[in-house]
């Protein structure tokens, strides 16, 4: 566990942050609110970001860590411990709806019969959902990263800039610099620029944080699926047999093991 510091721009609501943490401690997770001087005190390292801040949420038990090598690992034990049978590289076509029941799924693979289908597509599940007549209201928000070398100063806590929405995570002697949100569809064409202007940002306020010039650099863009009230959709459909557990949004990883268990719970009692 590292910790994580979320860094509130001057003239942030601090009544409304005691609210949240309050909330968070009722829930078990462990949050206060620091001074500006006990962030300086207790993490060195962020003494020279460019703006003033009223203070920060400091959050211990949180976590960081690679959602690729979690899922990949998953994915292997569940082979070798719960018999699941994975097939990569599959395209789904259409779901297989007769009378209002599924059926199965018609796949790149061919047709394939089931008793129960689960859609966690993420942005992909409108294509499949709305020719079965279930409405699922997930809008694609591009967001972006960039991992890196640490550098001279990279902080071990997880860092989150409130003001510029951008976050530091340092992992095994790499930082991830993520952030920006953007509503693009399906253009990837300014995906390049708004990589650039991410590091320029990161290097402007971090610049000890991480080599910035380095060739090994690993940038990524990607579609989180939003819902209007940023809640996932988890459960049944009006469709017997046809489950949904996607609208993570930027949580995907976050709500992945309680939104699983909620929906594997709506399979198991059949609505």
């Amino acid at each position: 566990r590292v910790g994580k510091v979320m860094l509130l721009p001057a003239g942030s609501n601090l009544a409304a942050a005691e609210e949240s943490i309050e909330l968070k401690r009722a829930h078990g997770c462990d949050s206060s609110l620091l001074s500006i001087d006990n962030v300086r005190e207790r993490f060195p390292e962020l003494q020279h970001f460019p703006l003033p801040y009223a203070g920060a949420l400091y959050a211990p038990g949180d976590e960081v860590g690679d959602a690729r090598i979690f899922a990949h690992e998953l994915t292997c034990w569940l082979e070798q411990n719960r018999g699941l049978e994975w097939q990569g590289g599959v395209t789904v076509d259409e779901l297989d709806v007769r009378r209002g029941v599924v059926r199965g799924v018609k796949s790149s693979a061919g047709d394939i019969a089931a008793d129960a289908v689960l859609v966690c597509l993420g942005v992909e599940s409108c294509k499949v959902l709305r020719p079965v007549g279930v409405a699922a209201p997930i809008y694609p928000l591009r967001g972006y990263s960039v991992t890196l070398p640490a550098g001279p100063a990279t902080p071990s806590v997880s860092v989150t800039d409130m003001q510029r929405r951008i976050v530091f995570s340092k992992m095994n002697g790499h930082v991830r610099i993520a952030g920006l949100a953007d509503f693009v569809g399906d253009d990837h064409a300014r995906d390049a620029s708004r990589i650039k202007s991410l590091l320029e940002t990161a290097r402007a306020i971090a610049p000890d944080y991480a080599e910035y010039r380095a060739a090994d650099s690993a940038p990524w863009a990607g579609d989180r699926p939003m819902t209007p009230n940023s809640r996932p959709l988890v459960g049944a459909t009006k469709v017997a047999g046809l489950y949904l557990n996607c609208g993570h949004g930027m949580l995907g990883w976050t709500l992945a093991a309680a939104t699983g268990k909620q929906a594997a719970a709506a399979i198991t009692r059949g609505h």
